[in-house]
């Protein structure tokens, strides 16, 4: 079956479990599962934003595979959004970079919007 989702990055951040498993039955039906694809469709490597003294996150490495549904999970206050803002470039990196199939995102610039989904829970 041919998806109109088949190839885009899905990247879901929430602190809220039952969300998280909803979208993972709703991406089922379009047949993507986590591990379809060992391509890296997400990388980060050795992120690191500092606000100031603070820290919104610290040293963070991590990929996903194309095709893979990934959820990221944490309190309040833990990075997430963060982390999701320094890979869409909206945000520049202290430290460390950040790649979309196999681009590295380049702060301030529309690097891979094009196949990337973004939705803020909400706009500071």
């Amino acid at each position: 079956m041919e998806s109109t989702l088949q190839g885009k990055v899905i990247f879901f951040a929430t602190n809220n479990f039952h969300k998280f498993n909803e979208a993972r039955r709703v991406l089922a039906q379009y047949g993507i599962a986590a591990g379809m694809l060992r391509v890296k469709a997400i990388e980060i490597q050795a992120l690191t934003k500092r606000y100031g003294k603070s820290r919104g996150v610290e040293n963070l490495s991590f990929d996903i595979a194309r095709g893979e549904v990934f959820g990221y999970l944490g309190p309040n206050g833990s990075g997430k959004t963060t982390t999701i803002r320094c890979l869409m470039g909206l945000l520049l990196p202290t430290s460390g970079n950040c790649y979309v199939l196999g681009r590295q995102i380049i702060p301030g610039r529309a690097t891979q919007h094009a196949l990337i989904g973004y939705l803020p829970g909400d706009f500071r």
